[in-house]
């Protein structure tokens, strides 16, 4: 986002009426005071709209394309920013549709990104114009109601660095967990206290050594593996599955057997 300079007092229109109030109306300096950095694209489109006499103009914005939520979040756009966080979220969940949905709005914001910031502009230009207030504090007003805000640049990025990670994670290929996985050894060493008339070595402490993965199923369908179970000074040889019990949710089984060597 560019970090030009906003517009300074000299640059505010200077042709009040007779009694001291701003303007009837503020045209391109008003829009120019309310964008407040990098107003040229904006005031450019603002331009070519009001020349052509259509009611929609083409735009296009990249960094509402590549970085819409900071995008938003910089040009002050909450109501927005916030549907574009929330609606995917609200898609999947209810569809599963919240991936592609946040491409689209994306492609939303980037097609309409400097229309709508021209809108906000003139309406607030409008409205502040009609209060019929001193220059300056006209002047004072359109730029609290306009500018930019880095903080929510920066909070922007955050949130969409987040929904981007989760996007990762969610598409990355589950695995099943290894032979010495912490959570497979404790379900392991579970199965061996509740099932001690069997193993022989009673309801004590028990340890899970020597492990190692003796085979694999196919696509990581299930694991076959060799350890020892240690107690007290005594050992005993087990073989386990760890086999998906529900991929889609990340839940697995444990199959615990004596081995015979």
């Amino acid at each position: 986002m560019s970090e030009d300079r906003g517009i300074s007092d000299d640059t505010a229109p200077d042709d009040t009426a007779p009694d001291g109030t701003a303007p009837a109306a503020f045209g391109e300096d008003g829009l120019r005071l309310y964008l407040g950095p990098n107003p040229g694209p904006y005031v450019a489109f603002w331009e070519r709209a009001r020349a052509s006499g259509h009611p929609f103009v083409w735009s296009w914005n990249w960094w509402g394309l590549l970085f819409p939520l900071p995008w938003l979040f910089y040009r002050k756009i909450w109501a927005v920013g916030a549907a574009v966080v929330l609606l995917p979220a609200l898609l999947d969940a209810l569809i599963g549709f919240g991936s592609k949905a946040g491409f689209v709005l994306a492609a939303l914001v980037a097609a309409g990104g400097k229309p709508l910031v021209v809108e906000r502009a003139e309406r607030k230009t409008r409205t502040i114009d009609a209060l019929g207030l001193l220059s300056q504090e006209s002047i004072d007003r359109l730029r609290r109601a306009g500018g930019v805000s880095r903080p929510g640049a920066v909070i922007g990025a955050l949130l969409m660095a987040s929904v981007l990670a989760l996007a990762v994670h969610d598409a990355l290929p589950v695995r099943l967990p290894g032979c010495a996985a912490p959570m497979v050894r404790e379900v392991v060493i579970d199965i061996a206290l509740d099932n001690a008339a069997t193993t022989g070595l009673g309801a004590q402490v028990l340890r899970l050594e020597k492990i190692r993965q003796a085979a694999v199923a196919g696509e990581g369908h299930g694991r076959l593996c060799h350890a020892e179970l240690r107690g007290a000074g005594e050992s005993l040889p087990v073989e386990y599955d760890v086999l998906w019990r529900a991929r889609d949710e990340g839940s697995f089984v444990v199959d615990l057997r004596l081995r015979e060597d």
